[in-house]
């Protein structure tokens, strides 16, 4: 079918921190809403279709343009009424740090300005991630909201091999029309690779020879878009005059400056909803592997997510209406502006070191502390209303244990699940008083209390393990007593045993794992024949002198500009074959194995596991001291189960569920994943579960990097959480330094995975209730 109508998509692809500093990009972005009004005012008596219009790929840059630029606000209502501006629903880019609250609350700002001026938000722009949590379809639909346009980068990834447009589906059945550029036409530069700035010649040949190119393979459509954007680019003041004098040729379609919204309609108008396919699948981000590349910053930022789930029960549960309404924003303004996808500028992984490197790097990562020490000090302030702790004046210091540092403190705990379902775990006991051995409850029950031991990398702190129901607020006072733990190993011969009500697990004595026992069918949980034991830390490197270039190589010669490369020579490095026993601690509440070793960039390194009484788990913390390295360098913690035959792996990302590989887009990453709030494989009769609470990133079998696999085939029953790298060659960080932890809680069970309760078990781990 010939093309007949071409729809210009004319927008600035919102790059925060890429190609300056963040605040001058910032300035950048006010300027380009200002010029953008001016060529509207220019071409007002222009034809209809040459009239300049202008898309928002986000509605940070209009948030900002308001408070540098109150006196041309009504100016810019006016033409988003009119649509010749267009406000795509986002705050910014999201990465899959994201969750469903995330997501809506990165909706709020253009859809508050909507419902106060008048006009619709009916598209939703992603520009150059090339993946987007699967949650998203149902948040966009669940709010009204049609469209989504996307241009996927597919530098470091793999272009998405699908028809456009096309229904997206959602895991809860909400679907939005997907319009997606074509990758080798430079993504969302697609007017600059046909050459619109170079004028209307140019321009003519250029699209010409892609219009004929599309006819010959199919292109179904009558209508087409193309985009016009660059990485911080300003408005084209020429775009106006070019589309007036194409049409006014008349040999070629008609050409529109468009808005997603007005093409999209068109589509639907031309074709009827029921032309274009539908797709329910996840689409996992290729550049998610940014996120083990600040794996301090990324913990926080998960950390955060959980607590501004904690604050808005807290919050519905005092009725606040008012002030703390503010502040939870810039709490998450702060929060969305870290998990957006620009980490920093350009060349901050090649000269690390640099001004640019530095600057960049210090005000991104400044977002996610100034937004966690908000969340921690209103969770306190929330919590101490909640459990009328002032005005009690009960005596002992009652320190919020969300904020206070370990040490001498509480003599009351409080522990408040306002949750939708009821919640049985271990808690953290910060602020206690020394020699508490335990918590009674109003009934009597008696909580026991065990410290855990000081090693080198780790602090002494307290720790019990409580039931609280949906919506219960729990106070639990000190009780005092001589320590009821003790240190020293449990032995069967040459073996340490651990125990609890479920499992056995037997350690050499250096602290590998020798077997995982589920003690109510006795069945061998661990793989011993993997390459990596249970919760050992791997370092990878890559020994070619091309380092990250043996992956991928940089050009610009041919688009995508790469070359994705899969002989790459690595050279992984096991923790356990150098490793000690620190101890073993045995109590009322938990006992703990604690091992450590090194490892290449890796000064000091300390692993525990630990059993708690009563809790169906096993809990696993990886406590490190990371050195610098500026080539390629990775860490992963293994967990090998033994499953055979190869198992199904099922993920938890972005509020949905999805099973690897079948429920996935053609061309979304497979190599690795991340995780919201678990990983899980399925073996015939039995499954496990991995929920990682700093490090989201796994591979899944074996480790994948640089496999670029266009379908996962797992042929062995383990997870590697990948918990830090330095790959991405551009806007992530170079090196990785200090000192980091990573927790994981590990499940199994009989039969098939529940994968609600899989979520329940995984939310409880993260979130949980709030302690004061």
């Amino acid at each position: 079918m010939p093309i007949e109508e071409i729809y210009v998509l004319h927008h600035t692809h919102v790059d925060v921190g890429y190609t300056d500093t963040q605040w001058t990009v910032r300035d950048m972005h006010v300027e380009y809403i200002a010029q953008a009004l001016d060529y509207c005012t220019r071409s007002d008596g222009y034809p209809d279709d040459a009239r300049f219009r202008w898309i928002s790929e986000f509605s940070w840059p209009i948030v900002e343009f308001l408070r540098s630029r109150p006196e041309r606000a009504e100016e810019l209502f006016a033409r988003l009424r009119e649509g010749r501006f267009e406000l795509c629903g986002l705050f910014l880019d999201p990465t899959e740090l994201q969750d469903r609250r995330g997501h809506e609350m990165s909706l709020r700002p253009a859809q508050e300005m909507a419902a106060e001026h008048g006009f619709a938000i009916d598209a939703v722009m992603t520009t150059d991630i090339p993946g987007q949590g699967w949650g998203l379809a149902d948040v966009l639909s669940e709010q009204g909201i049609r469209f989504l346009s996307v241009s996927p980068n597919s530098m470091v990834s793999k272009p998405i091999e699908v028809e456009r447009p096309f229904w997206w589906v959602g895991p809860r059945g909400g679907r939005v029309l997907v319009w997606m550029t074509d990758w080798r036409k430079g993504w969302y530069g697609e007017g600059h690779v046909l050459r619109f700035p170079h004028g209307l010649d140019a321009a003519r040949e250029h699209v010409g020879a892609y219009l004929a190119q599309l006819e010959r393979e199919g292109y179904p459509w009558r209508a087409l878009a193309l985009h016009f954007a660059a990485d911080n680019y300003p408005p084209s003041a020429e775009l106006a005059d070019l589309v007036r004098t194409w049409n006014e040729r008349g040999d070629l379609p008609r050409m529109r400056i468009s808005t997603n919204r007005e093409f999209l309609e068109r589509m639907l108008e031309l074709h009827g909803a029921d032309a274009f396919v539908e797709h329910r699948l996840a689409w996992p981000d290729w550049w998610s592997e940014g996120l083990g590349s600040v794996a301090y910053e990324t913990g926080l930022s998960r950390e955060t997510h959980c607590r501004m789930l904690r604050i808005e029960a807290l919050q519905e549960r005092l009725g606040d209406e008012c002030d703390r309404r503010g502040r939870a924003w810039s709490i998450w303004e702060d929060l969305l502006l870290f998990d957006e996808h620009t980490f920093g500028c350009s060349n901050m992984a090649q000269q690390p070191h640099s001004f640019m490197a530095r600057a960049t790097s210090a005000h991104k990562v400044s977002c996610i502390y100034r937004a966690c020490d908000r969340a921690r000090r209103l969770e306190a302030e929330l919590a101490a209303e909640l459990t009328e702790m002032a005005a009690e004046k009960v005596t002992g210091d009652h320190r919020d244990a969300t904020v206070a540092q370990a040490g001498a403190g509480a003599a009351r705990v409080t522990l408040a699940n306002l949750q939708s379902s009821d919640w049985r775990g271990a808690v953290r006991l910060p602020a206690l008083m020394p020699d508490v051995t335990g918590l009674r409850a109003p009934d009597g029950t008696l909580l026991p209390v065990q410290p855990s031991a000081p090693t080198a990398l780790g602090e002494a702190e307290a720790w019990t393990v409580a039931e609280v129901g949906a919506g219960e607020v729990l106070s639990l006072d000190a009780v005092e007593g001589e320590a009821a733990s003790e240190l020293g190993p449990a032995t069967t011969g040459e073996r340490i045993l651990l125990e609890n009500e479920h499992y056995r697990l037997a350690f050499a004595p250096n602290g590998r794992l020798l077997s995982m026992v589920d003690r109510q069918t006795e069945r061998e949980l661990l793989d011993t024949r993997a390459p990596w034991g249970f919760a050992e830390t791997v370092h990878e490197r890559i020994t070619s002198a091309e380092d990250r270039a043996a992956v991928w190589e940089r050009g610009y010669l041919t688009i995508p500009y790469g070359k994705r490369r899969t002989d790459a020579p690595f050279e992984r490095t096991g923790a356990l074959g150098a490793a000690e026993l620190v101890g073993v601690q045995t109590g009322p509440v938990f006992s703990a194995l604690t091992w450590r070793s090194s490892l290449p960039f890796v000064r000091a390194l300390e692993t525990e596991v630990r059993l708690y009484r009563g809790l169906r788990r096993i809990e696993v913390t990886v406590r490190l001291d990371k050195q610098p390295c500026e080539a390629y360098d990775g860490l992963y913690v293994a967990f090998p189960f033994a499953m055979d035959p190869p198992p199904r792996a099922f993920v938890h990302s972005c509020d949905a569920t999805f099973e690897a590989e079948a429920q996935q887009l053609p061309g979304s990453c497979r190599d690795w994943y991340a995780v919201e709030h678990f990983a899980a494989l399925q073996a015939e009769d039995w499954w496990a579960q991995v929920t990682p609470v700093e490090a989201p990133l796994v591979q899944l079998g074996e480790i994948t990097f640089g496999k670029w696999a266009d379908h996962l085939r797992i042929t062995r029953g383990a997870i590697y959480s990948w918990v830090a790298n330095n790959f991405w060659y551009t806007n992530f960080p170079g090196y990785q330094l200090g000192r980091l932890q990573f927790r994981f809680a590990i499940a199994t069970g009989e039969e098939a995975l529940d994968a609600d309760a899989a979520v329940e078990f995984g939310r409880g781990v993260r979130v949980g209730p709030t302690v004061a």
